[in-house]
């Protein structure tokens, strides 16, 4: 029997779907190299209730690389009232989510991916993480070049 490897966004406290992909899988590919896009999943969902969740994130990281994207924490009350709302919505289970969320993060994948293993722990996943950055040994900007020939790669690496 083969591997069986999912990717995804490592988004706000994803649904059962994506947990249920993650969770059926060996391995799950964080796609955190990927660009952020407004008015996505990344940064924002929405509780069993439709009550929103938001992290705002600072407007002049709209076009880069997941993992690049940070918090804007001015002003900072969204930190206090969204584990307000975690807690109010949630009860004990939302206490730990809650803390994570008042917990000082300046990148939003730090503390999505921080959601995410209290998440996997909460649902008794254990598949196996890697991150697409880490694939890429740690570059996710794509190399541009005006001739094509730059591009070809050699036995001592790029020319």
């Amino acid at each position: 029997m083969g591997v069986i490897i999912t990717a995804h966004q490592a988004n706000l406290l994803p649904g059962l779907s994506v947990m249920s992909k993650v969770a059926a899988a060996d391995t799950v590919i964080w796609c955190d190299g990927l660009e952020f896009t407004r008015y996505g999943w990344i940064n924002r969902n929405r509780l069993a209730d439709d009550t929103p969740l938001l992290i705002p994130v600072d407007h002049r990281d709209l076009n880069q690389p997941i993992n690049r994207v940070r918090i804007a924490d001015r002003p900072a009350r969204w930190r206090r009232k969204l584990a307000g709302t975690l807690r109010n919505r949630l009860g004990t289970s939302g206490e730990p989510y809650a803390a994570e969320i008042e917990r000082p993060y300046r990148l939003l994948v730090g503390l999505n991916v921080a959601l995410l293993r209290l998440l996997c722990h909460d649902l008794e996943i254990r598949t196996e993480w890697i991150f697409m950055s880490h694939l890429d040994a740690g570059t996710t900007v794509p190399i541009i070049a005006d001739d094509p020939h730059d591009l070809i790669r050699s036995p001592g690496g790029l020319h």
